[in-house]
C-alpha cells in the first residue's frame, strides 16, 4: 500500500499586505526585533572599522620625562608608595621619584660607579642596591620618607644627614648583579635564576641543593620571573629575542614556550606586568615593545625622536604606566595602551568605551580592521633592518629546505624554531662539543658576513652621495656657463647698436 506524503503549501492572505482602497494607509511586514535585524553583522562591522580606526588615531602614548645629569642604569618600584619609583644612574645616584608630581624627592650618591639593580625586600621595609664598586646596600624605607617629606618645616638644613645613609653595606671580591625571584609560589617555592656572561641561564633549587645551567648560542642580559605563574620565566638575549621558558622542562625539546621577537638590535631589558599576561621589553634600537606572553608579535612599539639606547624598563604597580630609562638621561612615562584615557569618565563614556572594545575584539580577524590595528609608525632605521633581517631568515629557511629535500631519507637536517636558540644544559650525560663548535663557527661567519655586509653597503651609500654631489656640481656649471653665455651676448647686443650723433647747435658759416 502507498503512503500518503504530506504536503505544505505555501499561502498568503491578501487582507495582509492589499489596500482595500486607494485611500488607505500602505501596509508593511516589519520586524522591530533588533536581535533579527538584517543589517545588524554589517552595522555592528561599520562601527568596529571606525572604533578600530579612531582608537589609532587617539593613540598618544607618551606623557611626561623625568630628567637626570647622566644615563640611566637601573629603576625599581616602591614597596610601599604607587607613584614612587627609584633611579640609579651610571655616576652612582640614587634618586626617589614621584611620577604624579614629576618631581625629584630624595637624592644621594650611593656608590662610585653604576648602579647594577635596585630590588626592594618582601616585607617593604628596606631595599638593596648593587654597584660596579663591589658594594652591596641597605637602605630603610621610613628614611628614606622621613629625609624626603617636604611638610616638616622644623627640619632644618643638614639636620636629615643622617637619614641619607645606608643601614648595612657589605663588600664583595667580585662586581656582580643578581637577578631572580625573591618569594616563588607553591610548588616552586625557593628557587632563584640568574645569567653570566658565559652565555648561560643558571636555576637554583634551594631546598634540593641543586643546580641545571642551560647554555644558549648568545649571551642573556635580563632575567625576569612572572608573578602569577612561579615556572614562567623571560630572559633578553643578544641576538634580538626575548624567550618564555617553563622551568619544569628543562630537560626537554619543549622548554621554550614562546619567542617574542620584532626588535633590531640586543634587547637589553624587560619587565612583566603585575597581572602577568603582558611584557615589555627595551633594546639597543631605541625602542621598547609590548607583547602578550603568549604572542611572538608585540602588540605596540614605542620610540621617540631624541630617545636613545634603552637600559632599562618597569610596569608601575598599577599596570596602567611602563617607565622606561635610556642613555639621553630621560626616564619617559608612557601609557601601557596608548589609546586608554586618563582622568575621570562619567558611565556615558565607559560604556561607549566599553562597547567599542567589544566590537574590536569580535572582529578583530577581520583583515581590514586587523590590517588598521597591527599598522605601526616606526623609524626609518628599524624599518630597514627588519627588511634585511627578513631577508637573511628567508635565505636560510631555503638554504635548509633545499639540503633537506637532497638530503637521504631519515636523516634529520637543521633544528626547529625553538631548539636554534639553545646549545641545551651543560649537566647533560653526552654533551656534544662537535656540534657546539660547529654552531659557534656558524656565529662566527655570520658576524663576519654582517661585518661586510655592513661595509658594503657604506661603500654603496658613500658612492651614491659622491655621485649626488658630483652631479649637483656639474649643475651648478651649467648654470654658471649658461649665465656667462647670457652676460656676454648682451654685451655684444649692446656693443652693436648704432650710436645716433649729436645735433650740434651752432650753423654753418
Amino acid at each position: 500500500m502507498a503512503t500518503i506524503k504530506k504536503l505544505h503549501v505555501l499561502s498568503r492572505n491578501p487582507d495582509n499586505y492589499m489596500q482595500e482602497t486607494r485611500s488607505d494607509i500602505p501596509k508593511f511586514l516589519r520586524n522591530y526585533d533588533p536581535d533579527l535585524h538584517p543589517f545588524r553583522d554589517a552595522r555592528n562591522y561599520k562601527l568596529a572599522l571606525n572604533a578600530t580606526k579612531l582608537e589609532r588615531v587617539f593613540a598618544k602614548p607618551f606623557i611626561a620625562s623625568l630628567v637626570h645629569g647622566e644615563s640611566i642604569s637601573s629603576m625599581a618600584r616602591h614597596p610601599e608608595k604607587l607613584n614612587f619609583i627609584f633611579s640609579g644612574t651610571y655616576e652612582g645616584q640614587l634618586t626617589l621619584w614621584d611620577t604624579s608630581l614629576r618631581q625629584q624627592m630624595w637624592k644621594v650618591q650611593a656608590h662610585n660607579s653604576h648602579i647594577w639593580s635596585i630590588t626592594a625586600d618582601c616585607q617593604g621595609e628596606t631595599f638593596f642596591t648593587v654597584g660596579h664598586d663591589k658594594a652591596i646596600k641597605r637602605w630603610s624605607c621610613s628614611s628614606i620618607a622621613q629625609a624626603s617629606d617636604r611638610l616638616d618645616i622644623f627640619k632644618g638644613a643638614g639636620s636629615a644627614n643622617y637619614l641619607s645613609e645606608p643601614i648595612d653595606t657589605w663588600l664583595c671580591d667580585h662586581c656582580c648583579a643578581a637577578g631572580g625571584s625573591q618569594e616563588q609560589l607553591g610548588e616552586e617555592r625557593g628557587g632563584a635564576a640568574s645569567c653570566d656572561h658565559d652565555n648561560s641561564l643558571i636555576l637554583y633549587d634551594i631546598r634540593a641543593k641543586d643546580v641545571k645551567k642551560l647554555k644558549m648560542k648568545l649571551r642573556l642580559n635580563d632575567i625576569c620571573w612572572n608573578p602569577t605563574e612561579s615556572f614562567v620565566l623571560s630572559a633578553a638575549s643578544d641576538d634580538y629575542n626575548s624567550y618564555t621558558f617553563d622551568v619544569r622542562m628543562m630537560d626537554s625539546e619543549r622548554r621554550i614556550l614562546t619567542i617574542h621577537q620584532g626588535h633590531t638590535s640586543a634587547v637589553t631589558c624587560l619587565d612583566y606586568s603585575p597581572t602577568g599576561r603582558e611584557l615589555v621589553s627595551g633594546s639597543f634600537d631605541r625602542s621598547i615593545r609590548i607583547f602578550r606572553v603568549d604572542e611572538g608579535r608585540s602588540r605596540d612599539v614605542y620610540h621617540g625622536k631624541r630617545m636613545h639606547k634603552v637600559t632599562s624598563v618597569m610596569f608601575s604597580a598599577d599596570d596602567k604606566f611602563i617607565y622606561s630609562g635610556s642613555a639621553d638621561h630621560n626616564i619617559r612615562i608612557w601609557k601601557s595602551r596608548a589609546s586608554e584615557k586618563m582622568g575621570l569618565m562619567n558611565a556615558r563614556e565607559t560604556s561607549a568605551i566599553n562597547l567599542s572594545t567589544q566590537l574590536r575584539e569580535t572582529f578583530k580577524d577581520m583583515p581590514e580592521i586587523r590590517r588598521i590595528a597591527r599598522h605601526r609608525h616606526v623609524p626609518k632605521s628599524i624599518k630597514a633592518a627588519a627588511k634585511e633581517h627578513h631577508l637573511i631568515r628567508t635565505s636560510r629557511a631555503r638554504k635548509e629546505a633545499n639540503v633537506r629535500l637532497h638530503s637521504a631519507k631519515g636523516v634529520v637536517v637543521g633544528e626547529t624554531s625553538l631548539q636554534k636558540p639553545v646549545f641545551g644544559l651543560q649537566d647533560e650525560q653526552d654533551p656534544d662539543p662537535h656540534t657546539e663548535g660547529k654552531e659557534l663557527q656558524k656565529l662566527l661567519k655570520f658576524g663576519a658576513g654582517a661585518k661586510k655586509r655592513i661595509k658594503k653597503r657604506k661603500e654603496v651609500d658613500a658612492a651614491a652621495k659622491a655621485h649626488k654631489e658630483k652631479e649637483t656640481e656639474k649643475k651648478k656649471l651649467k648654470r654658471l656657463q649658461a649665465a656667462q653665455v647670457a652676460a656676454s651676448s648682451e654685451l655684444k647686443n649692446k656693443s652693436k647698436k648704432p650710436t645716433k650723433k649729436r645735433k650740434s647747435g651752432r650753423k654753418e658759416s
